[in-house]
């Protein structure tokens, strides 16, 4: 009996962590006004200031013909759409502006 009622206890918690986990992710869509309002950076591109694997959080996503960004040292990291391929995203720090 006992451990019957341990594994449903279980099971109930893991099913109100999904729930949670997915109305966290919806509010933090609603919230941020994005798409994907956590990304995962999967290349070496951005390494030191960050590393593959790390998670981001995003508050907008920039049209690449139209990228504003903070002059150096302090810089923005951006994200934007992949020219040509809507459904991909690019993660940037802008360092440097050209004319």
């Amino acid at each position: 009996m006992a451990y019957e009622f341990r594994r449903l206890l279980y099971a109930s918690a893991f099913l109100l962590l999904i729930a949670l986990s997915i109305g966290g992710i919806h509010l933090l869509r609603n919230a941020m006004g994005v798409p994907y309002p956590l990304m995962v950076v999967v290349s070496q591109s951005m390494v030191p200031t960050l590393g593959v694997g790390d998670l981001i959080l995003v508050s907008s996503i920039g049209d690449f013909n139209n990228v504003k960004a903070a002059p150096p040292p302090d810089g923005d990291i951006l994200v934007f759409e992949r020219p040509g391929r809507p459904e991909e995203y690019i993660v940037h720090r802008a360092v440097e502006k050209y004319m």
